[in-house]
């Protein structure tokens, strides 16, 4: 049988998934379905594994062999298949929400988010009209090109953090239900934080590739070499003091930082039902 989802095998996909599971069970999540489209049929069902998963888990003592985890997290796995939920593809969906995932024969130095995070930081910056603004790109065009960022990821992903913090406020003020309770006993204090942290930060990089698998051919090749001529006019302008850390070898060019034919698209592994 072919494979459905046939996207290359990363080293970081099924790590990701498991150290962000809790979010992923929470009751908190639901609020967001409209945006998070887990492929989930049966969250009662899915919640009930994780819970026997994480109590497994709990009877693992810290400094045993780490494939105790891995088969512990394998059997969660496995009981969801067996429950008619698709694990391949709910892992593949959150991989599709990471910043930066790194398949396994990538050099340790590419095992980073710093070109990803360049082109972040510079686009927000330019929407928000702070820093130095491209010299270099003809203005109607550059106005037109950040226009598109702005509607498509600035202000969603705004919108979405305003509903997120006012969720977490009410969240980690106890004004959660008796599952996030228990998920709070067991994960959630330690990280003095509610599940919305987690997944308010993934939506970003959804709304974010979104964007750019949809607009990635709105500038010509040359005008994208120009526009990565304006990045590091802009690092280099950069007033906070950040100019002299950078590492240079993050700066690369716009469609190799993004980087949107090795990660999964979120649109096509979200809920379809």
């Amino acid at each position: 049988m072919s494979d459905p989802y046939p996207y290359p095998q990363y080293l970081t996909k099924e790590f990701a998934f498991q150290i962000e599971l809790h979010w992923v069970v929470s009751d908190q999540a639901v609020e967001f379905d409209d945006e998070l489209c887990m492929p989930v049929r049966n969250r009662a069902f899915m919640q009930s594994q994780a819970k026997h998963y994480f109590e497994v888990r709990a009877t693992i003592p810290p400094d045993a062999d780490e494939k105790l985890s891995f088969q512990a997290f394998d059997g969660f796995l496995e009981a969801l298949r067996k429950g008619g939920e698709d694990p391949e593809r709910l892992i593949l969906w959150h991989a599709a929400m990471q910043e930066h995932l790194t398949p396994v024969d990538q050099p340790r130095e590419k095992q980073n988010i710093g070109p990803y995070l360049k082109w972040r930081d510079t686009l927000h910056d330019w929407v928000r009209g702070s820093g130095k603004k491209s010299t270099r790109l003809p203005s109607n065009r550059f106005d037109a090109f950040i226009a598109t960022y702005r509607d498509h990821v600035a202000r969603p992903s705004q919108a979405f953090k305003q509903r997120v913090e006012a969720s977490e406020e009410q969240w980690l003020a106890g004004k959660r239900t008796r599952w996030d309770d228990y998920l709070w006993d067991v994960y959630f204090v330690n990280q003095e934080a509610a599940p919305s942290l987690f997944f308010g930060l993934d939506m970003d990089v959804v709304y974010f590739r979104r964007w750019w698998r949809a607009h990635h051919d709105f500038l010509t090749a040359p005008e994208k070499e120009t526009l990565f001529s304006d990045l590091t006019d802009h690092i280099q302008a950069d007033d906070r003091g950040w100019f002299e850390f950078v590492d240079w070898n993050d700066v690369q060019p716009i469609d190799e930082a993004i980087d949107i034919d090795n990660i999964p698209d979120f649109d096509k592994l979200k809920r379809d039902w």
